[in-house]
């Protein structure tokens, strides 16, 4: 067995021919996990999945199609940034894009 937390998800070749097997190690811990690499939670479960989709008032979907790599624009501490999310919204890439925008 390979060791999956070693891998990068996001960045590594390793996954690119065959990413079947660790999607299953990955299902196999736990649906929902942190990523070790970037600082992002992994969902694998399809009810947790559809949980933080509906959940808008916890989660934004400001980094849908860039993922963690840009990161965000200024420290986001606390538990609820919402206020920083709309205040920088516009100095994230593809923020003009409709997957990247949150109800309504």
């Amino acid at each position: 067995m390979k060791d999956f937390e070693a891998l990068d998800f996001f960045r590594g070749e390793e996954l690119v021919e065959d990413p079947y097997p660790y999607y299953e190690a990955l299902r196999g811990r736990c649906p929902v996990q942190p990523e070790p690499h970037h600082d992002v939670l992994m969902i694998t479960g399809y009810d947790e999945a559809v949980q933080v989709y509906n959940d808008t008032e916890n989660f934004s979907s400001c980094l849908s199609v860039t993922g963690p790599f840009p990161g965000f624009p200024v420290p986001a501490e606390g538990d609820d940034i919402s206020e920083l999310v709309e205040r920088h919204r516009d100095e994230l890439p593809f923020s003009d894009q409709l997957p990247t925008l949150d109800p309504p």
